[in-house]
């Protein structure tokens, strides 16, 4: 994850930390107090529970226990600002109140829109084998670029470059889509590769 992770952030400006520092310290009573700061129909807000309560699909309760676990996170760190995907809205906003229950200035949150994989249908995710790995060779990485749809690329500029859409738009969809391999893999591996 390092090697990955300083492909992107400055190693100089940037402190590691494992949640588990933390959490395994966390005794049976101090679990049950962070409980007691969220409720069940709180959790049952969350929208993937909502759907499987009211599909009755079970729900375990470490699934619950998790958001509360994450929220912590941001209490110990006293973190001002949290960055996360769309779909972890709530467990952010989670933090958020969690902060103020411990009488800390609430984290600001910045979300960002999740990235479909090259399938062009589920969020990117290595499980799912539809990712683009940054670590990944040159040719790969291209290559697998060049595999998505045209109407993802476009996603893609959008998300992943600082490029006026509207000028992209005007390309042959083959000459964009070249354009975008070409600089997401000089990103991570330098216009020479």
């Amino acid at each position: 994850y390092k090697q990955q992770v300083f492909k992107i952030l400055d190693r100089k400006k940037t402190k590691i930390v494992f949640n588990s520092l933390w959490l395994e310290k966390l005794s049976a009573q101090d679990l049950i107090k962070l409980a007691s700061y969220s409720s069940v129909a709180q959790l049952l807000a969350r929208a993937d529970f909502k759907q499987r309560f009211e599909a009755q699909r079970e729900i375990r309760l470490h699934e619950f226990i998790y958001p509360l676990l994450q929220a912590y996170d941001s209490v110990h760190l006293a973190a001002d600002v949290e960055l996360g995907g769309t779909d972890q809205k709530f467990n952010l906003l989670l933090g958020r109140e969690l902060q103020v229950a411990f009488k800390q200035t609430p984290q600001v949150i910045i979300m960002t829109p999740l990235l479909e994989g090259i399938d062009g249908i589920n969020k990117m995710s290595k499980s799912l084998g539809n990712y683009i790995g940054i670590n990944e060779s040159p040719k790969e990485m291209f290559g697998k670029i060049m595999s998505i749809s045209d109407e993802l690329m476009y996603k893609y500029y959008e998300l992943l470059t600082d490029e006026d859409l509207a000028e992209i738009r005007g390309l042959h969809p083959m000459e964009a889509k070249k354009a975008l391999a070409q600089r997401i893999v000089s990103d991570f591996h330098g216009i020479k590769e």
